[in-house]
């Protein structure tokens, strides 16, 4: 029964995200306005916000078993998660209540009023994105069929533990009229839950896996996030959704997002807006990040590795003092001991240069070494050393 059900929700998420099925599936696909439209507001207000959406993370939707893991984002089965439990309250990844009746509206090259619209109506809305409104990840094999001769010559694809970052801008003209395509980088493909907006602020409120609930991101950045998946949205709605909504009281008062919900952002955005050559603004991102109280040492170590890199082009003292501060968190990274022995190197500090390519060298070799420094790092999104590993044979548990 356990492999059935898994096996149910993947067949689920792919109805969901990938708009699959006739009109025998058990979600089936509708346009909006065929739903009830009488039910849906002409104008929507101002604001509003969807009392008690259940906030599902990445790292509580990565520690779960489900098929096809080693390629299905976390944010996939997150948002799932997330609609399944609004609905179903104590539903799990294991539930089966889903099943004939389920509708699944739909619909590409939405607008940003629609949402509106629908948000208006307590009904949380599904979207892929990309990570952040300037770069997204993408696949290795994507740079390597020749999308890198689409870079400007001075602003390469690094990101990070993120791995290769591709500019929006490129994204979105690659994927021209078919931004379906983009669904098959399923690794990398974000989904997110809309549960609100306020057009005072000019922002959607969402339930973001890596960013923490109720994230607040502005109606430009929203947009430039969404577009190269040709601004589709989904909505799953059980039978009896309209009664369901009126007899469910939920509480309208979302967690605080948490320090990890925010170095994820400020992490995240730092890598994002140095792979697109910003980096002052990256810069900014990186300090505000590694200054939080209380942080883990797994974001410690990234925002140090990072603002290393940023420093040795400006302060070569600095940068090796954040380098030697990295290592001492987590020394089983490799690649910071190459770095390290690179700016030894330029301070004509050859002894320690030679010590620490020698340890790069050792650990590169390492597979308990990469492994626990795999594990060091932060679940909160999908991290290159954590695929990686999974493909050399690990059993990484969460």
């Amino acid at each position: 029964m356990k492999e059935y059900r898994t096996i149910f929700l993947s067949l689920f998420m792919i109805f969901l995200f990938c708009g699959c099925g006739g009109k025998d599936a058990a979600v089936q696909s509708r346009d909006v306005y065929e739903v009830d439209a009488s039910s849906i507001a002409s104008l929507p207000p101002s604001k509003h916000l969807i009392p008690g959406v259940p906030f599902v993370s990445w790292s509580e939707a990565a520690s779960m078993q489900y098929a096809n893991k080693e390629v299905l984002n976390p944010s996939s089965v997150a948002a799932t998660l997330m609609s399944l439990k609004f609905w179903l309250p104590g539903a799990g990844i294991e539930d089966t209540a889903i099943s004939d009746g389920w509708m699944r509206i739909s619909r590409e090259k939405a607008n940003l009023e629609t949402l509106k619209k629908i948000v208006a109506d307590d009904l949380p809305v599904h979207v892929p994105m990309a990570l952040t409104p300037f770069a997204h990840p993408v696949t290795a094999d994507a740079f390597l069929s020749g999308l890198n001769q689409l870079l400007p010559a001075d602003k390469g694809p690094y990101g990070g533990a993120l791995g290769e970052l591709m500019p929006l801008p490129v994204l979105e003209h690659l994927a021209g009229d078919t931004p379906g395509i983009l669904i098959s980088q399923s690794s990398h493909v974000v989904i997110r839950l809309v549960v609100g907006f306020d057009d005072t602020k000019k922002v959607f409120i969402i339930h973001d896996p890596t960013f923490g609930p109720a994230w607040e991101v502005s109606y430009d950045d929203f947009d430039r996030m969404w577009a190269p998946w040709g601004r589709k949205f989904d909505v799953v709605l059980p039978p009896n959704w309209g009664q369901k909504l009126m007899d469910h009281n939920y509480n309208s008062i979302y967690q605080a997002r948490s320090v990890s919900d925010k170095a994820a952002f400020h992490y995240v955005h730092g890598v994002a807006l140095a792979s697109v050559g910003l980096m002052e603004e990256s810069f900014k991102h990186l300090e505000e990040g590694v200054a939080f109280a209380d942080l883990s040492d797994g974001y410690r170590f990234l925002f140090l590795k990072e603002l290393a890199l940023y420093y040795s082009q400006k302060d070569l003292d600095k940068s090796i003092e954040l380098a030697e501060q990295a290592l001492e968190i987590i020394p089983e990274d490799y690649s910071l001991w190459w770095i390290a022995s690179i700016l030894y190197t330029r301070a004509k500090l050859e002894d320690k240069a030679g010590v620490s390519r020698n340890k790069a060298n050792s650990l590169a070799s390492d597979q308990k070494a990469l492994k626990k420094m795999a594990l060091s790092l932060p679940k909160d999104f999908w991290i290159e050393p954590l695929a990686n590993i999974r493909g050399w044979g690990f059993d990484l548990q969460y």
